[in-house]
């Protein structure tokens, strides 16, 4: 008898052995403390049908049995199969009602839809010769007209600051973003 498909929200840590299919949305190696050119385990994102997602690390001992699943966008069920049936990215939009009223666990990661509205000054804050920029853009929702300021460190500071100064209507979608909501001169702020 076939074992049926679980779904993310099903996994319970007492059982063992499951079934899913899933997508892998977000791929990347975890280098060797010691030695970077060495990675240690591959850390994975993962989707399935209902837009349930979860991380998932594969160790070094292990890593040649998951070599056929390692990249992203692949459909798995432990092994690579037609069914197309999973969502891409597995984006799950956070209102920004949700994030200024702060109910979002913050030790969460989310993904946020927005308008750009305001863009700061590509700031350098470098320390010790080591470059690192910070750059402020405030964000509009779409549905309901709320905004907020959020900040951008190092590389993502560099890369937003390229996007956001293009001309015309900047909508940006942000994935896996870390919340951090706190109190300032301007009545608030998101990293």
């Amino acid at each position: 008898m076939a074992q049926s498909i679980n779904m993310i929200n099903d996994l319970i840590p007492i059982n063992e052995i499951w079934k899913i299919k899933v997508r892998i949305i977000l791929l990347w190696g975890v280098p060797n403390y010691n030695n970077p050119n060495v990675v240690d385990s591959i850390e994975l994102v993962l989707v399935d049908e209902k837009g349930s997602r979860i991380q998932a690390s594969i160790r070094k001992t292990i890593m040649q049995q998951f070599s056929n699943m390692e990249k992203e966008g692949g459909v798995t069920v432990v092994r690579e199969c037609e069914d197309v049936q999973l969502p891409l990215h597995g984006l799950n939009f956070t209102s920004f009602a949700q994030i200024l009223m702060n109910e979002i666990d913050d030790s969460l990661l989310v993904d946020v839809i927005g308008e750009v509205i305001a863009i700061g000054d590509l700031m350098d804050v470098s320390k010790d010769s080591k470059p690192n920029y910070k750059l402020a853009i405030e964000l509009d929702d779409l549905e309901y007209q709320k905004h907020f300021k959020m900040h951008f460190m190092g590389n993502y500071a560099e890369e937003m600051s390229k996007y956001v100064n293009e001309d015309g209507r900047r909508i940006v979608i942000l994935q896996f973003v870390k919340i951090k909501v706190w109190k300032g001169e301007n009545g608030g702020g998101v990293i």
